[in-house]
């Protein structure tokens, strides 16, 4: 099966992110650190297209997993992510 870009949608605002075998790679490692108190669940919902997330909450999913210390390539993948989502929220304040 080709790649294909996560997309998904922050407070109305399409974005289309990473493509899915880095997301992939990015999900597999929050699947291995994750604990009873420690969940993803808005990376998780990325694996539905056009999903609306909560914005912060995957903002704070992201810099948990970066501290977590990645393998070599994942923070940036993980900061792309996070970048696309901030990205969203101030087009998203920009419009109210």
């Amino acid at each position: 099966m080709l790649p294909w870009h996560v997309r998904f949608t922050v407070h109305g605002v399409p974005i289309e992110s990473v493509d899915s075998v880095r997301y992939a790679a990015a999900l597999s490692f929050a699947r291995s650190v994750s604990t009873p108190e420690r969940r993803f669940p808005q990376l998780e919902r990325l694996q539905q297209q056009d999903v609306e997330i909560d914005g912060p909450a995957l903002i704070q999913e992201l810099d948990t997993l970066a501290r977590l210390a990645p393998a070599e390539g994942l923070a940036a993948v993980l900061g792309n992510i996070r970048d696309d989502v901030l990205k969203g929220l101030a087009i998203a304040a920009g419009r109210g």
